[in-house]
């Protein structure tokens, strides 16, 4: 189960690749932190394929590619495309229904009805590392922030600047961090893969791995759609393109 220690030390890791001494001799990567944060501050809404696989409990689960919508200031239509969980949808509204996120299943008698679950609770944690308010590309940049501020906890990352490289015809630049011998404590991960969209001046890519060097976390953007006029309905439970019951139950 994720804990919110590893969360507050991935922050960290994310501003100790910004504020590392390595970068400062090639580009202000600080100043791309401000270039992303404004052009993410145009974007109001976004659709994406999201792609993630995790090791959770010690165990690597298989990759699932999720449809996502998303809209400012956090609302979020997730559907499951692949997998064991394909089929399965989520909608979250910040603010509205206790701030429950609610999730169908698609399988068994589970399909008969919508369940409100809390977006960090452990039944979430089960499966993932991280809870459904992580979820989107701004939580990255934001996280990203609040790592510069705090980058003096525990000894600072090594980084190589591993390029950049084409993908259909977008440019795409590669960090990886690597955290200090002896640094277990403050770092629970490892290395920290980050790629970056410079078409788009966003954040497309996060990979961590543990101390033994094994993948626990990809974190995949792609297809993505920026400003496409998602509406309310978008974020809907009673949308009549989605398979939501009306049946709810909280858990």
């Amino acid at each position: 189960m994720a804990t919110r220690n590893s969360r507050l030390f991935y922050l960290l890791m994310l501003g100790q690749l910004l504020l590392s001494p390595m970068l400062a001799s090639g580009s202000d990567f600080l100043e791309f932190l401000k270039k992303m944060e404004n052009s993410y501050a145009s974007i109001n809404d976004y659709t994406a394929l999201f792609r993630r696989q995790e090791r959770v409990s010690g165990k690597l689960k298989p990759a699932e590619t999720i449809f996502l919508k998303f809209q400012k200031p956090f609302k979020f239509y997730m559907r499951w495309l692949d997998g064991a969980h394909a089929g399965r949808e989520a909608v979250y509204v910040e603010g509205l229904n206790d701030n429950k996120v609610f999730v169908h299943e698609p399988h068994g008698l589970a399909r008969f009805v919508t369940v409100q679950l809390e977006p960090d609770g452990d039944r979430v944690l089960k499966e993932s590392r991280f809870p459904f308010t992580e979820i989107g590309i701004g939580r990255i940049i934001e996280r990203m922030g609040e790592g510069v501020y705090k980058t003096k906890v525990g000894k600072p990352l090594t980084l190589a600047d591993r390029g950049r490289e084409t993908i259909q015809g977008r440019e795409f630049r590669r960090l990886e961090g690597l955290a200090a011998p002896g640094s277990k404590e403050s770092h629970p991960f490892h290395r920290i893969i980050l790629v970056f969209d410079e078409q788009l001046s966003l954040p497309s890519q996060i990979v961590l791995y543990d101390w033994d060097n094994l993948m626990i976390g990809e974190y995949l953007y792609n297809d993505i759609r920026l400003n496409p006029g998602l509406q309310k309905t978008d974020f809907d439970t009673s949308n009549p393109n989605y398979n939501f019951p009306h049946w709810v139950i909280s858990h």
